[in-house]
């Protein structure tokens, strides 16, 4: 299963830098409250990770998580299209245990910090985790007569003032055994994860963020994985779509940015801009509609 996620980790540290083949969308409702969906286009390096499945020998005695039960069993799969809520699984766990989600989220909540040894923050950050985890949905798309593989994340939020784009998949993945056992390719994603898309609201104004990954300080190593999946990936530009409730201002200060429409902006950026630490995007959107 190392080879699942060491295909995945080094696709998407690659994506995440020049963002190939990788499209994301968030719409905002009047009341604030919204979804986004992050999708990454797999497919040139699904027959890889194929490949990986199907020659790693089990290990005796080796018993595998109900996620990686689920995702051999999806990516070597005819064809799937399905939606995965982590809270079901989470949960279906749970009651083996006899428990559920609630008295789950009391035990975090009910942690003394002294006992375990961990800071009031960390604290907090567990229980975001398990919140932001909770709630996310994942959809799974796999057709091997086409060697099509796509994830997509969706986030719902209830307040768009509250809204972090951090709460996704990939990073999720970053606390699982099977990945940090990876080493480079977590610290590899660490350092890429730094450069995502970020978003605040002030007032009626939304603020779109972001910078170029700088990689000096990646290591050869994982410089010519990136450079190896990115090649498999293709050479797409990275697409944002913000659907807002209201209609938009029509001048955006920024050359990476369109209005679409009278309540639509899009952001698109070439794959060498991304790759620039120099570059960066500070977009503030004005727009109507919220209440």
């Amino acid at each position: 299963m190392k080879q699942l996620f060491y295909f995945l980790a080094v696709a998407v540290a690659a994506m995440l830098t020049s963002c190939s083949s990788n499209e994301e969308e968030l719409w905002i409702e009047a009341n604030g409250s919204g979804r986004y969906e992050s999708t990454m286009d797999l497919s040139g390096i699904y027959p890889f990770i194929l490949m990986g499945l199907n020659s790693e020998p089990e290990e005796e005695g080796e018993e595998k998580d109900p996620f990686t039960k689920m995702m051999e069993g999806l990516l070597q799969s005819e064809s799937v299209d399905t939606l995965i809520r982590f809270s079901d699984m989470v949960a279906r766990e749970l009651e083996k245990e006899g428990k559920n989600l609630d008295m789950l989220l009391d035990s975090l909540e009910s942690v003394d910090i002294n006992e375990a040894g961990i800071t009031e923050a960390e604290k907090e950050a567990n229980l975001k985790l398990f919140r932001e985890m909770t709630n996310i949905q994942l959809r799974m798309q796999v057709k091997k007569s086409e060697s099509l593989f796509k994830i997509t994340t969706i986030n719902t939020f209830d307040d768009i003032a509250e809204f972090k784009q951090g709460g996704n998949f990939m990073e999720t993945m970053m606390g699982m055994d099977d990945y940090a056992a990876m080493g480079g390719q977590s610290e590899m994603m660490e350092d890429v994860l730094g450069a995502q898309t970020q978003f605040a609201l002030s007032g009626k104004t939304l603020n779109v963020s972001r910078r170029g990954q700088d990689m000096s300080d990646m290591s050869e190593e994982d410089k010519q994985q990136l450079q190896m999946v990115e090649g498999m990936l293709g050479d797409e530009p990275y697409r944002l779509t913000i659907h807002f409730p209201g209609k938009v201002k029509k001048k955006l200060n920024s050359k990476y940015a369109t209005r679409l429409d009278n309540e639509t902006v899009v952001i698109e950026i070439p794959r060498e801009d991304l790759k620039n630490p120099d570059m960066k995007l500070d977009l503030g959107i004005k727009f109507k509609g919220l209440k």
